[in-house]
Parts: structure tokens; C-alpha cells; sequence
């Protein structure tokens, strides 16, 4: 079991994981880009189960902008699996693109 396990149930954990994580957001969920692009036959349902496992904040984006039901739409048309492969090729990590930067095209009126 996991540590995340044990304490999934703690009224401060959201808090906790959010100051643990040193972002505005965190996952926990045990898939990564990659790990999503090794199943690409479960690539729809694993990508939903990756999603759901962010934080309140971070999923009330993925619900703005309707990911889930794009994600159906993607895998209607046979491109989810290559833009997965896109965006896991993409180094988004704090160090490379900063919260600042991220946030500008966040709200940028073109997102």
C-alpha cells in the first residue's frame, strides 16, 4: 500500500500534498506520460484514470476545458494516441517552463 493510501482519507491531505508537491497542483496518480503511451489499447481509460488523479484545482481545468470529452472525441478519430506522444515529449517541468510563463498562455485569449 502506498503512502498515499494510508493517508487518502486525512481532512488535510489536499493541503498537505499541495505544500509536499511545491505547485499550485499535484498527482497522485501512479501513471505518467510515458507509462500512458505502453498501453496504447487502454490509452483512453488509463488517460481518464491519470486525469482524475490530479488535485480539485487542477481537474476543475480539465472540466473548463471539457478534457474528458475530448478525449473521446480523440479516440473517435484515432489521435488521442499521438497527442499523447506530443505531449510527452514536451519537458513541462517548473525549472523549464516557470508558473508565470505557464500562466500567460493559460490565459491567453488563443488557449
Amino acid at each position: 500500500m502506498t503512502e498515499y493510501e494510508k493517508r487518502k482519507k486525512e481532512p488535510a491531505l489536499d493541503v498537505r500534498l499541495t505544500r509536499v508537491s511545491g505547485q499550485a497542483f499535484y498527482d497522485v496518480s501512479p501513471f505518467t506520460l510515458a507509462a500512458l503511451l505502453a498501453d496504447q489499447k487502454h490509452i483512453r481509460q488509463n488517460l481518464t484514470a491519470y486525469l482524475g488523479d490530479f488535485s480539485a484545482e487542477a481537474r476543475g481545468v480539465f472540466e473548463n476545458f471539457k478534457f474528458l470529452g475530448r478525449i473521446g472525441e480523440l479516440e473517435d478519430k484515432n489521435l488521442l494516441f499521438p497527442i499523447v506522444q506530443k505531449f510527452a515529449a514536451i519537458d513541462l517541468h517548473p525549472d523549464v517552463v516557470p508558473n508565470e510563463t505557464a500562466g500567460e498562455h493559460f490565459n491567453s485569449p488563443h488557449f
